[in-house]
């Protein structure tokens, strides 16, 4: 059975003459430990401790505390 969308000229690409078709999307999801949570939680509140936490403020304190060494790389330690 051909896919659509190699009839139509895109279909993914090609490797050693057989060609594949990857996903159009894939959904993820992530769970965090409790320790991990609250070591973010507890930096946004000495931050703004009055403020409510949006969900890419709370990425990016993951971030920053992961390049300051305070947490680790979830990706790398996988």
């Amino acid at each position: 059975m051909e896919s659509k969308k190699r009839n139509s000229g895109s279909y993914g690409y090609e490797w050693e003459g057989e060609h594949y078709v990857g996903a159009d999307y894939i959904s993820v999801s992530r769970t965090l430990s409790l320790e991990r949570y609250e070591v973010i939680r507890q930096s946004l509140n000495d931050t703004a401790p009055e403020k409510g936490i949006k969900v890419y403020e709370f990425l990016e304190a993951e971030r920053q505390l992961i390049q300051a060494g305070v947490l680790d790389d979830p990706v790398v330690n996988y």
